[in-house]
């Protein structure tokens, strides 16, 4: 596992990862850039911090009243959550093992509809000269 930008070692490279998956899917939820939810200097700093309390977690660069009162609850019970071992990486092999997430996939009903759906170039020409159907 790479270590954060920043390569500090005092920083969990899983926690990291795990901040930023619910950075990144909290943003996503938003309609907002992850930068938007927290930055990345604000990410390695609660790693390090590993905030416990919405008090606690106003002393760590990057969040003032409005960020915790936005996200404190949840960013809490993500590090509490990690702790008692979840992982960034379980949801991503998920993802990876289901064949619908895949970049490019799709679920077995929409495949069969592209199957069923003529060829570019065949829309235009009338339904008896498409290929025979015997």
């Amino acid at each position: 596992v790479a270590q954060p930008k920043g390569g500090a070692a005092d920083i969990d490279p899983q926690l990291h990862d795990y901040l930023r998956e619910w950075r990144r899917v909290t943003a996503k939820e938003q309609g907002v850039p992850a930068f938007v939810v927290m930055h990345d200097t604000s990410l390695e700093a609660l790693c390090r911090a590993r905030p416990v309390s919405l008090s606690a977690l106003l002393a760590v660069s990057g969040f003032g009243e409005r960020k915790v009162e936005m996200y404190g609850e949840q960013i809490l019970d993500a590090i509490e959550r990690f702790k008692k071992g979840e992982r960034a990486a379980t949801r991503i092999a998920w993802k990876l093992s289901n064949p619908q997430r895949k970049r490019g996939g799709c679920s077995p009903k929409a495949a069969r509809l592209k199957k069923s759906e003529p060829s570019e170039g065949a829309r235009f020409l009338p339904s008896s000269a498409r290929s025979p159907t015997w």
